[in-house]
């Protein structure tokens, strides 16, 4: 490289021509370069001599690199703490350490130049640095010397002051374990095990505030196992001590959810339907909230301006939910209140019709399973009717479970997953569920929604949509250990079915005494009213009046659309309310 039109290479341009050739393997075309900015008369640095010294050691030039740093050394350019430190690995590696020593001991004796930070003595001189011990107890972990590799640990720890940082714990760690496997490969003292040390520095890394890492988990995991330490194991990875220095927390996750957490959901969504079918952790998609589950599942079936068939009564929040950002109609299906409100097949059928003449492109069904607001079952016949219809039509049934674990009486809950497992006939690509623990266990802060469908496409697409809600990786692994707990899940779902059977059979009899019948419910906190005795006229007019009375003059506020009472409110509310 020649001087053209005055521009003359510095000793800054060398070194990165001479870096870019080490680090792809052309070692000959840097150490021309390194001659030819001698003859140039550009003086190379200690950067220059590094990076020269790192490339061969790469490259398994390590006597190569010893002759360069010999010949820099004459020249008076002492190395620094990269050169020894880069050197010393590579004899370690190289299995040389008789030179590891040697390199180590001319460090210590002879100096090295001070890098910026670096701690000096009064002779100006650096002291030794982590990475250096740390690639001097690598050398004797490499040739077996546990014992003096355990020995220089504490001597820096206490001695020279220098706290090791992760990679020497890593080193040690992963070399204490292997020696758990090899019982007589050395003689260790008696009072030093292996099994033991590698504990003592699992602790000692979160004293010295060593984080652990990736290596770290995955050498001491694999080696707890190994070795039976399943309590150990459990602390270890779960344990209030290291849970809050756990790094991934912090850390971007997968779309599709953390993996312990898939897992819990599943078993939990088929432990409150009755362990009738099992749901694959692999077809969840996590979201934020029951609402943006509804919406995910609507952008990933229909475009703008299609149409959703309702059963009616329906949640009025579906207004809002499936309809805002998706462009969505919905078409409400007729259900008869004198025969208890059920989903008939001809219901489902006039509504489609209606949408065909209204020239409604229909892409499915929703159904609330136990319903909301109604607090009632659906029947597996019906079910099945309704599965059938939307096969004929080749169009979506969603079904919205967020309410299975608040069932406290007969009949049983049954998931629209337990009726198609049964269907031969069934193509399951039309069938999707939205579940959430906001009901179920009441943590709506947690926004914790749940999409499953057995369609591939869709769940590629609600995995990307996901993107858009994701639930912070806190909660995955806080409800991950929470639903991964039978005992607590166990116990929650018989105080919950209890107190809310409790609380339904209070209000039902208290409505009772004052003349108004409810619906037959068996689910969540819903009562469906019969208000037809309060009213002076049977008309819209009339319905108005009675609702203005209940507001102003009773002072109770009740919703204008069928929504849900939580079953969180205290017992002198609910008595007030039944008094008024």
């Amino acid at each position: 490289m020649k001087s053209t039109k005055g521009i003359v290479p510095d000793t800054v341009t060398y070194n990165c021509l001479i870096d870019g050739f080490s680090k792809t393997g052309e070692i000959e075309r840097g150490i021309e370069l390194f001659e030819q900015m001698k003859e140039e008369g550009v003086s190379p640095n200690m950067i220059t001599v590094n990076i020269l010294i790192d490339g061969m050691c790469r490259h398994g030039r390590i006597n190569s690199a010893l002759e360069l740093f010999g010949d820099m050394q004459g020249k008076g350019v002492k190395g620094n703490s990269i050169t020894y430190t880069t050197l010393i690995t590579a004899f370690s590696n190289a299995d040389n350490f008789g030179k590891v020593i040697d390199l180590f001991d001319e460090m210590v004796r002879s100096g090295y130049s001070a890098d910026p930070g670096d701690e000096t003595d009064d002779k100006g001189r650096s002291h030794p640095t982590v990475a250096m011990f740390g690639a001097l107890i690598h050398g004797y972990c490499l040739n077996g010397k546990l014992e003096e590799a355990w020995k220089l640990f504490n001597d820096v720890s206490t001695t020279a002051k220098i706290l090791p940082n992760t990679v020497t714990y890593n080193i040690l760690i992963e070399s204490l374990c292997k020696v758990n496997d090899v019982e007589a490969a050395l003689s260790l003292m008696e009072d030093m095990k292996a099994k033991g040390d590698a504990v003592l520095l699992m602790d000692s890394m979160i004293e010295n505030d060593c984080h652990p890492d990736d290596q770290t988990v995955e050498i001491l995991t694999g080696w707890l196992s190994t070795v039976g330490e399943s309590e150990k194991l459990r602390s270890f990875v779960q344990g209030s001590k290291w849970v809050d220095k756990f790094n991934d927390i912090a850390m971007f996750q997968d779309y599709h959810g953390l993996n312990e957490f898939r897992q819990a959901v599943a078993k939990f969504m088929g432990r409150v339907g009755g362990n009738k079918v099992t749901f694959d952790p692999n077809r969840i998609v996590i979201s934020g909230g029951a609402t943006a589950a509804n919406e995910t599942v609507m952008f990933c079936l229909a475009d703008p301006r299609d149409a959703f068939l309702v059963p009616s009564p329906y949640y009025a929040g579906f207004s809002r939910d499936l309809r805002w950002r998706t462009g969505l109609e919905i078409v409400p299906v007729d259900c008869k209140s004198s025969n208890n409100l059920p989903i008939m097949r001809a219901a489902l059928e006039d509504a489609y019709q209606k949408a065909q003449t209204w020239n409604i492109n229909v892409k499915g069904v929703i159904i609330v399973n136990p319903s909301n607001p109604l607090g009632t079952i659906l029947d597996p016949d019906i079910m099945r009717s309704m599965v059938s219809f939307v096969n004929e039509k080749n169009i979506h049934l969603v079904c919205d479970e967020i309410y299975t674990a608040t069932v406290f009486s007969s009949p049983r809950f049954i998931s629209i997953a337990e009726i198609i497992q049964d269907m031969d006939n069934c193509n399951r690509d039309l069938i999707h569920i939205v579940y959430s623990l906001f009901k179920d266990i009441e943590i709506p802060g947690f926004r914790v929604g749940i999409v499953y469908s057995f369609n591939d496409k869709v769940m590629r697409c609600a995995r990307r949509m996901s993107s858009f809600g994701l639930v912070s990786l806190q909660t995955h692994y806080l409800l991950a250990s929470m639903l991964s707990d039978d005992e607590f899940v166990g116990n929650f779902l018989r105080e919950s079915s209890k107190r809310l059977a409790k609380r339904h059979n209070v209000f039902t009899k208290g409505l009772q005494q004052v003349g108004i019948s409810c619906l037959t419910s068996n689910a969540g906190l819903f009562f469906w009213m019969d208000m037809r005795p309060l009213l002076k006229e049977q008309s819209l007019q009339g319905e108005l009046e009675l609702w203005r009375v209940i507001t102003n003059e009773v002072k109770l506020n009740v919703s204008d659309a069928p929504s849900q009472v939580g079953f969180g409110f205290a017992p002198q509310t609910w008595t007030t309310t039944l008094s008024r």
